[in-house]
């Protein structure tokens, strides 16, 4: 026999043997038997699999790949095995949503920095338009965040309903996220395509003093400062109406112009009168400083 064909030979028993071990293990050979196994974690009977020939992409009826349910736990083992066998890192199951988006918006950072080393496509959307980098900011999973945005995913992204990934680190009141994307660059002056409003505005409407106080050291400039919404309205407009007291003193230390008038014709002067609220009344007066008798 030549020395060609007893490789060759040796080579098609590896599979044969693979086999005949699932076999005696009472595992089938099948792939849905695979797809339970990999659930499982069972690492020695999916090694036996892929030595058996199995499709490393094999994926169930929701479209959830072999490469998915290894990274639902916190063992990366079969799922080095099967990228190495050729699995798809970047394969969508059937709601459109990356293994990376998955484990995003689980908080399995095992998983996202074995697909950051995978090099899989960072700034995959799902069909709602949220990368992985905004299901990580949506579910307060900050460290995985920063690490998507270390590894370069695109920190300006804008999801379907045209909200930035700043913009939702502020609904979600995420200081931390939005901090590193504004140490990474991202454009904070944007606006929301629907409401117009800036991240700023938005801060200040819902009263987080610390996000406002953050954004305020990026927003330097009048314009920037005193963007106003589709009604009008300012950040300092949307402070003065709220009654958050803290960020009309800072935002008429910065400031702010509260003569701006909004659609209605009213300035946030003529909003602190019609409340009644005499502290924001004296702070827009006075620029941020209160009343001084």
């Amino acid at each position: 026999m030549a020395i060609g064909d007893f490789f060759r030979n040796q080579i098609l028993k590896v599979p044969a043997k693979a086999k005949k071990q699932l076999e005696e293990l009472g595992i089938p050979f099948t792939e849905s038997g695979f797809l339970k196994t990999v659930s499982d974690g069972n690492t020695s009977a999916a090694l036996l699999f892929l030595e058996a020939g199995i499709n490393a992409n094999a994926e169930n009826e929701q479209k959830e790949s072999a490469l998915m349910l290894a990274l639902s736990g916190t063992d990366t083992a079969i799922a080095t095995k099967l990228v190495q066998a050729g699995a798809d890192p970047n394969a969508k199951d059937k709601a459109g949503a990356t293994a990376l988006i998955r484990a995003s918006s689980k908080g399995n950072a095992n998983a996202v920095r074995f697909l950051i080393d995978a090099q899989v496509n960072l700034n995959h959307s799902d069909p709602a338009g949220f990368s992985a980098l905004m299901h990580a900011i949506e579910g307060g999973f900050t460290e995985i965040a920063k690490a998507l945005i270390q590894a370069g995913a695109n920190v300006d992204v804008r999801d379907n309903g045209g909200l930035t990934a700043v913009m939702r680190s502020v609904l979600s009141g995420n200081f931390d996220a939005l901090e590193a994307l504004i140490n990474a660059g991202s454009d904070v002056l944007v606006k929301n395509h629907e409401t117009q409003q800036t991240a700023l505005i938005m801060a200040a409407q819902r009263g987080r003093y610390d996000l406002v106080e953050l954004l305020l050291k990026n927003a330097i400039t009048s314009e920037d400062r005193d963007a106003t919404d589709r009604n009008g309205c300012t950040a300092l407009s949307y402070a003065t109406q709220n009654g958050h007291t803290e960020i009309v003193r800072l935002l008429c230390s910065k400031k702010a112009n509260s003569t701006i008038a909004d659609k209605s014709g009213k300035t946030p002067l003529d909003y602190a009168k019609d409340l009644g609220h005499s502290e924001i009344i004296n702070l827009i007066m006075s620029g941020g400083r209160g009343s001084t008798s």
